[in-house]
């Protein structure tokens, strides 16, 4: 009795997960017009995600092209499987691909993000207008069991994330991804990262911290932090955001936080997380920054800033006389007449400064 095509697909992806030779072959023996293009992509998908490379060959062979391929190339990388991965690039697989519906050939498709698991591509509008919408990169950082499968029984490979982030670090020094999906490796790291750390009770310190030093290399690849990565930085800084995530940025970006602190009233309002913050920037800072001396002169933060102007160079007399007012205004009589003394030795103090008001 003939075997159906249902029967080689069930057959067919059992023997995909047990790792079994030949376990595409009954689909071999059927006319390619009985496996659908959802059935297709099922099976490269899992051979990707099992590290399967000779039936990743072997299914380009059956059936020469597929409607999405961007899927099962996350799953290799998510899965560390590098020689799956290469084949699949080799094949024209991106993280950010389009739907290729013409490779359906006429046969009925779902909807796109049935494939796409309603990620954002590369054409998607909105790419990268709110860095916590998920990307197909996205997938990499998530452990499996979330989505189910476009076709037949759920499945669950081993994955570890260190793994994956040696993977994508290297490939990724070998120019493997392109500059858009590099940019959004980086934004679906950082994203990982803060989900790890956002809830104080339950963090996953080691994803956050193999996700942040993969941030690191990919901004190092960069060689530079332009207008794309700058919101990506910045979409960290979030009211109640892990703090931690914040420290990084300060470290790797602060002129981008300094640039949200002057953007974003809610945070020059909390001195005491700015001051924190401070703690982790270079010396210096608050003399280019009129945001960050105000705001730890309003806090009356006066270790910080006498770390912070220390170095730097000069202040103007009058930023540092506004400052000196705020943390008199405020009631922190030491931090005031501790600027006050630098608002005098300021060089070409401001004219229009009456010294002996500020205290008062």
């Amino acid at each position: 009795m003939a075997i159906t095509a249902q029967e080689a697909l069930a057959r067919a992806r059992e023997g995909l997960e047990r790792g079994e030779q030949d376990c595409l072959e009954e689909l071999a023996e059927l006319p390619p017009r009985q496996v659908g293009p959802v059935e297709r992509v099922d099976l490269l998908e899992r051979a990707a995600a099992f590290g399967r490379v000779e039936e990743v060959e072997r299914l380009f062979e059956l059936y020469g092209s597929f409607v999405y391929t961007g899927m099962a190339l996350a799953y290799a990388l998510r899965c560390a499987h590098e020689q799956a991965a290469r084949a699949l690039s080799a094949h024209g697989s991106t993280l950010l691909e389009d739907l290729r519906p013409a490779a359906a050939a006429g046969a009925p498709l779902p909807h796109d993000g049935a494939f796409t698991r309603f990620c954002l591509t590369q054409s998607s509008p909105t790419l990268f207008a709110n860095p916590m919408d998920p990307t197909v990169s996205t997938e990499l950082f998530e452990p499996f069991g979330a989505r189910p499968p476009l076709a037949g029984e759920p499945y669950a490979p081993s994955s570890d994330l260190a793994a994956t982030c040696e993977l994508v670090s290297r490939l990724a020094r070998e120019g493997f991804f392109g500059s858009l999906v590099l940019d959004d490796l980086l934004r679906a790291a950082l994203v990982r990262a803060w989900h790890a750390l956002r809830h104080a009770a339950e963090q996953d310190e080691r994803t956050a911290e193999l996700c942040l030093g993969l941030a690191d290399e990919l901004l190092d690849l960069r060689g530079g932090i332009d207008g794309r990565a700058r919101r990506i930085l910045a979409s960290l800084v979030v009211p109640r955001g892990p703090e931690r995530l914040l420290s990084w940025l300060c470290g790797r970006a602060p002129e981008v936080f300094l640039t949200c602190l002057e953007a974003l009233p809610w945070l020059r309002e909390d001195d005491a997380l700015v001051a924190r913050m401070a703690a982790g920037l270079e010396p210096g800072w608050a003399a280019r920054s009129e945001a960050l001396l105000l705001a730890l002169a309003g806090g009356g933060h006066l270790a910080e800033l006498r770390a912070q102007l220390a170095e730097g160079g000069p202040v103007d007399a009058s930023v540092l006389a506004r400052a000196c007012e705020l943390a008199s205004a405020r009631g922190h009589a030491e931090t005031a007449a501790w600027l006050l003394v630098q608002a005098q030795a300021a060089p070409d103090p401001a004219p229009a400064v009456a010294w002996d008001d500020l205290l008062l």
